[in-house]
Order: structure tokens, then sequence, then C-alpha cells
């Protein structure tokens, strides 16, 4: 997570009027959002936008690797350095920690959930707007 970018966290009574926050706040291209969620069981679930798991990346990786090796002649070569690459890559989390977001979730009651937004400094006025509509608790 950059040290420039600004993370806000909004709690919610219902994961749907969370989910409706998130709709909202998509159309902000923010950098990572998430929503966390404790079901009446006390599991937290994770309900992720932008994160890519590395089975994702090496999938796509191998595609890319693939699609350049038919054109360079030797396809299974780049295939397999493709799908190194994508999954490597994918390794990385780039967003918001899912530490950070399972210790939220760690603090929520049974059936409330969190939206997790990360945006960049600018969008930042933009994102307290558009969450205005939905009421929610600002957390620290």
């Amino acid at each position: 997570m950059s040290e420039d970018n600004r993370f806000v966290a909004v709690s919610f009574a219902t994961l749907a009027r969370a989910e409706e926050a998130l709709a909202a706040v998509e159309r902000l291209d923010p950098v990572d959002a998430a929503i966390v969620v404790r079901d009446p069981s006390g599991r937290v679930q994770l309900h992720q936008t932008r994160d890519t798991g590395a089975g994702e990346g090496a999938v796509a990786g191998g595609t890319a690797g693939l699609l350049g090796g038919l054109l360079l002649g030797v396809p299974v070569g780049a295939a397999l350095a493709g799908i190194l690459a994508g999954g490597g890559a994918a390794a990385f989390d780039t967003g918001i920690p899912d530490d950070q977001l399972r210790q939220l979730g760690k603090e929520l009651e049974g059936g409330q959930a969190v939206l997790c937004v990360l945006v960049e400094p600018e969008a930042a006025p933009g994102l307290a707007a558009a969450l205005e509509p939905f009421g929610g608790a600002s957390l620290p």
C-alpha cells in the first residue's frame, strides 16, 4: 500500500448497504476496495474487488506468454515464462493488506460489514461525497 494513498473504512449494519456504497465508490476508480463482513456464525469474509490471486495471475501470464510465443515460434517456453511471471506478480499484494482487512473483521458484530477503500489523495474529497448518502460510521 503506497504511503500517499488514503485509506478509508466505513462500517455498515448490513452487507447489502456496504455493497450499495461500494457500487458508488467503484465509479471513482479506487486503487483498491474491499468489503469485510462477519457472518452470524462469527466467520470473517473478505470480498475484494481488485486483488488478483496467484492462480489468476498465472493463467493471465500463461495466456499472454502462449500468444507471444506463437508469434515468435516458441509457444511452450513463452507460456511457461508467462505462467511464472504472472503467478509471481500476483503474489505481491499492492492494495489493502489482507491482514489489515481481517483485523477489522474481528472487531465487527455478526452480520455487520466494513467497506474499505484505498484512493489516491486527489480522489479523497470525491470519496467522501460518494459515501455520504449511505450513512455508515467512519472508522479510525
